[in-house]
């Protein structure tokens, strides 16, 4: 990419890589402690980390059990051993606001003792790998003496099979170390939150740009350091770093992912780099403070800063705060631990393409219209397993694509567990495009749990801007188009979407013009909301009388070619009519694309096979 951004970080990677790559292979015990809510969807790459924290579960009032938060997920969670027989899975008891009744465990000798025992039963009925105590947070004296006495019996308790960690505050103040940290496997620091509004909250150094002095009360060396003189080895500290941005003067969200603050910066806000404090941050137009985040840049840095210490390793809040292609994850794993020799590698036309979690590839480049391209290296793209989205590419076979789209940047993204080559429109900076006020750019679908792809059982997105939806296709300049099939990308019970002007919540088409940009359509089937008759304002929905048949296809184009106050949408059904041919259930015939059928094919190309088309490869 051709961005200032990439271009600086590119240069820091090259100076830095070669050494963090050897460091951490020959420390093979680091590790990388991922956080994942009970509240996310997400499930994690279990690759790209040593350890899962889940979070949370819960001393109960009697103190003498425990509940979880989302047991079902937790379950799923514990399934990537599977998958990584390597991975350990632990559980996080507290959180902030969630560590009532640690407190009264703390201070009750009985109930102390026995309790290591509560956690040691959990852990074998759950496969799970140990406890993490995340008390936010101790309150004087008392409860720092109390607090050492937990470590102590919950270690004695649970075995020394079992781990047994803790997140500690940015501070080592709150608790008595050189009391308990010999029962400790390893604590993680949570460096971050460690400044008032306007400041760094989680800066590598004090000073710089944007001011780390006044209402910043820590930064990431000095939290580190005082855990160090607090008498906690190099060996058993873990550094955290946050995934999310934080500390906006004049923000709604207190707390936003890095994804949203890259669609931030694809609508005008601007990065910055504070040289001292080795962060980025972002402004708005006038230049006012906006957000303060980490991105793969300072990212680096801090793992940089791990090997340098020699500490045990990285931690970070939280996976699902990451953005889409898991840049900031991937960084910390490659910078701690290294690729493995063992990784699985996919090409785009003989390029390596970018590993971006478990099993998912992709590549950020212009692509031409009219050229082909081709993906290999995997089973899956030589037996013709892969959707493809065929508003973007023409399917060859064999992973050969053809490209429909006009000429410009973009990222695709290749799914090996879904089957699925996706494909996003970038703007010149490689974020995300948006649509601009003269018409170019592209266009982005956000709906209910009925619409999505490669479907809407999987890109279901119930109307989460973070999740983004899905670009439309510029198929010429200032038009654009998707195509949806009934029963697989629109549920045919369920139309209910709308067109964007980006990636998430913002700038969006309304049917009334209210907002000065103006959609209209004269579909038969397909309406646009105008906020009266029981629709919203924008929103797409199935005009009464009309009825979806499964396997039907929609391509809906929208035109700004006259400006967005008066973009016009059509909506055409695009179905092959071969969709109609097999009329017996029983029928497991073949037809070629001029409606000939054939029992079994012989020859390589595109065939309709139970109403859906299918590549045979000759095999």
């Amino acid at each position: 990419m051709k961005s200032y951004i990439w271009k600086r970080l590119a240069i820091c990677l090259m100076a830095c890589v070669l050494v963090h790559i050897t460091q951490a292979q020959n420390n093979p015990q680091r590790v990388v402690v991922a956080y994942v809510t009970s509240w996310s969807t997400v499930m994690p790459d279990p690759t790209r980390m040593t350890h899962i924290n889940y979070a949370f579960a819960h001393v109960n009032s009697s103190l003498s059990s425990i509940s979880i938060d989302n047991v079902e997920r937790l379950k799923q969670i514990v399934k990537l051993k599977e998958v990584n027989p390597q991975l350990k899975v632990v559980l996080s008891l507290g959180g902030g606001g969630g560590s009532q009744y640690l407190h009264e465990l703390a201070a009750n000798a009985t109930k102390r003792q026995q309790f290591g025992t509560v956690c040691k039963n959990l852990c074998q009925q759950y496969n799970l790998d140990g406890i993490d105590v995340d008390w936010e947070f101790p309150d004087g004296s008392g409860d720092k003496t109390n607090y050492s006495l937990l470590m102590k019996a919950m270690k004695e308790g649970m075995g020394n099979d079992l781990l047994l960690t803790m997140a500690s505050a940015d501070s080592p103040s709150f608790y008595n170390y050189r009391d308990f940290i010999q029962y400790m496997d390893f604590i993680n620091v949570m460096a971050y939150n460690m400044a008032g509004e306007g400041n760094h909250h989680a800066a590598l150094y004090r000073g710089g740009t944007v001011s780390s002095g006044g209402s910043c009360w820590n930064t990431v060396n000095e939290s580190i350091t005082a855990h160090l003189n607090a008498g906690i080895p190099a060996g058993k500290l873990v550094l955290g770093m946050p995934f999310y941005a934080n500390n906006g003067k004049y923000t709604g969200d207190s707390e936003i992912s890095y994804q949203r603050i890259k669609n931030y910066m694809s609508q005008g806000y601007t990065r910055k780099w504070d040289d001292v404090g080795k962060v980025p941050y972002l402004v708005d137009g006038s230049g006012r403070l906006f957000y303060c985040f980490d991105d793969a840049e300072s990212i680096t840095l801090k793992c940089n800063y791990i090997l340098n210490k020699n500490l045990l390793g990285g931690m970070y809040w939280e996976y699902d705060e990451d953005d889409n292609l898991g840049t900031l994850r991937n960084t910390v794993y490659t910078t701690l631990i290294g690729a493995s020799q063992d990784d699985e590698k996919l090409y785009w036309s003989s390029e390596e393409m970018m590993y971006i979690g478990y099993r998912q590839f992709a590549v950020e480049k212009p692509l031409r219209k009219g050229t082909t391209y081709q993906i290999s290296g995997a089973t899956e793209v030589s037996d013709g397993q892969l959707w493809v989205d065929h508003d973007f590419f023409e399917d060859n076979g064999n992973g050969r694509m053809t490209f429909r789209a006009i000429d410009g940047n973009y990222r695709v993204t290749v799914n090996l567990m879904e089957k699925t080559v996706r494909v996003m429109v970038l703007d010149a900076n490689g974020n995300p495009a948006t649509l601009k006020s003269d018409g170019t750019g592209t266009v982005w679908v956000i709906g209910g749990t009925g619409i999505g792809k490669p479907n809407y059982t999987v890109g279901g997105y119930n109307w989460q801007p973070e999740n983004g939806g899905f670009c439309m296709a510029p198929v010429s300049e200032k038009v654009y188009q998707t195509t949806l099939t009934v029963g697989e990308q629109l549920n045919a019970a369920d139309v209910n979407f709308k067109f964007f002007h980006q990636q998430g919540w913002g700038g969006e088409f309304t049917g009334s013009g209210s907002n000065g940009s103006r959609l209209t359509c004269d579909s038969d089937v397909f309406g646009v909301g105008t906020g009266s008759g029981g629709h919203d304002d924008g929103n797409i929905y199935l005009k009464a009388g009309n009825t979806l048949k499964a396997g039907d296809s929609y391509t809906f184009t929208i035109d700004c070619t006259n400006g967005i106050s008066n973009a016009q949408l059509s909506v055409s059904n695009t179905t092959t009519g071969i969709a109609t041919v097999t009329t017996d259930q029983d029928d497991d015939a073949y037809y070629t694309l001029q409606g000939i059928k054939v029992l079994h094919p012989t020859e390589k190309g595109v065939y309709i096979h139970h109403h859906r088309k299918v590549i045979y490869s000759g095999r």
